[in-house]
């Protein structure tokens, strides 16, 4: 039997049914965009991180490039002045161009391989494009700063490397570093031994120069 004591249910309006339905479309939204906005943040993050590796890859070949024309010129020059090889690289022109790395720009075939650079001039490289793994390097020389990096007149035993690495996406970096003569053996005074004081004097017997051979210790027997 029904309590008659008891109230009938009232209806949920409709304007408070749109309401929630509304503020759930507003929350998934709000949820979508914020999914959104971390995936596009972590995208980002990891393409900056992939351009921060191509750099270091080109950087690393350009200094691969400079020493391997470090070590391709001791092997020409030896531990020789560096006069001869000013002369050799400056190209018909006789005056180094290879002088602003703003300005040296790599030069690529079809195939995505470094085929050379511009900004050089006529200037021959002391090591030409090498491949190194999936990239290139190559290296120039030139007078360094102090002599004048255009002059080919050596006076202090220095020159600069100027070494290009490409990497295989077309990142491209150049590094320049001023190398002096190694010296394996250096230079020392003759070896004299100079004592100070007063001339020799011995307190008994006399000391006179005395020729010994062979014949002074004779067997006997």
């Amino acid at each position: 039997m029904a309590n008659e004591n008891q109230l009938p249910e009232t209806p949920t309006p409709a304007t408070q049914r749109g309401s929630a339905l509304l503020l759930a479309v507003f929350v998934l939204a709000l949820v979508s965009l914020s999914g959104i906005g971390l995936l596009f943040l972590a995208n980002s993050e990891v393409r900056t991180s992939y351009v921060g590796l191509r750099d270091k890859r080109a950087f690393y070949l350009a200094e691969a490039g400079q020493e391997n024309g470090r070590m391709t010129l001791f092997g020409i020059n030896g531990n020789n002045p560096f006069t001869d090889d000013l002369v050799s690289y400056p190209g018909v022109n006789g005056v180094f161009d290879a002088i602003d790395p703003t300005a040296i720009q790599p030069i690529f075939d079809g195939a995505g391989a470094l085929t050379g650079v511009t900004g050089v001039g006529d200037d021959v490289p002391v090591r030409d494009v090498t491949g190194l793994s999936s990239g290139y390097y190559m290296a120039f020389i030139t007078n360094d700063p102090a002599d004048g990096v255009a002059t080919t007149t050596d006076t202090n035993d220095l020159v600069m490397i100027t070494g290009v690495g490409a990497g295989p996406e077309g990142e491209f970096e150049v590094v320049q570093a001023v190398v002096s003569q190694w010296e394996v053996i250096p230079q020392l005074p003759p070896a004299t031994i100079t004592l100070l004081g007063p001339p020799p004097a011995f307190e008994s017997g006399t000391s006179e120069p005395h020729l010994y051979s062979g014949n002074d210790c004779q067997w006997n027997g």
